[in-house]
C-alpha cells in the first residue's frame, strides 16, 4: 500500500500505471440526501493499493513516483503486505473501484464493461485510445452501435 500526497491520488495512480504497477483504489458511490446528487469518494483517502512482489520488482522506485509520499511499512524494510483474503474481499465489495492490471491490454473489438457514468451497465466494444486517459467505445444501445468518447476510468475489461 502506498500513501499518496493530499488530493493527488489520481495523479499517483496514473504515474504508477505508466511504470507498469498493478493498482487498486476502491471508491464509494454515495447519494447525498438533501439534493439527491451522487458523490464518489475513496474508501481509504490518501492510500492506493499497489500489487507487487518485493523480491522480484524494484519497489523502491515507487517512493520516487510523483504523487506518492511513501510505501506503507517499516522505514528501510520491505513494504507491508495486505493479506490476500482482505484484498479478495475488497475486490468483491468494490468491483467498480479504480484499478489497473498491467497485463490487460485492450485492442479494437475487445468487449468492455462501462462501470461508471450515465452509460454504466451498457455493453460496449473498445474502439480506440484517443489519449492517455480518453477512449472511444461503441455502445450497443437500442439495436445499434453508438460511438462515445469517455474517460478510460469509466470502463473495465469484460470478463
Amino acid at each position: 500500500m502506498a500513501a499518496a500526497m493530499p488530493r493527488k491520488e489520481r495523479f499517483a495512480l496514473a504515474n504508477l500505471h505508466n511504470q507498469g504497477f498493478a493498482t487498486f483504489y476502491p471508491l464509494l458511490h454515495r447519494t447525498r440526501s438533501p439534493g439527491g446528487g451522487k458523490t464518489v469518494s475513496p474508501l481509504f483517502p490518501g492510500y492506493i493499493f499497489v500489487g507487487l512482489n518485493p523480491q522480484r520488482i524494484r519497489w523502491q522506485s515507487i517512493n520516487g513516483t510523483f504523487g506518492i509520499r511513501y510505501l506503507v511499512g517499516p522505514r528501510g524494510a520491505l513494504p507491508s503486505a495486505v493479506p490476500p483474503p482482505v484484498m479478495d474481499e475488497l475486490f468483491q465489495r468494490f468491483p467498480q473501484g479504480a484499478h489497473y492490471v498491467p497485463e490487460c491490454r485492450l485492442r479494437p473489438g475487445d468487449p468492455v464493461n462501462v462501470i461508471t457514468g450515465a452509460f454504466a451497465g451498457i455493453p460496449a466494444t473498445f474502439e480506440d485510445m484517443l489519449s492517455q486517459d480518453r477512449i472511444r467505445v461503441l455502445l450497443s444501445w437500442l439495436n445499434t452501435q453508438v460511438a462515445v468518447v469517455m474517460p478510460k476510468t469509466c470502463i473495465d475489461t469484460a470478463a
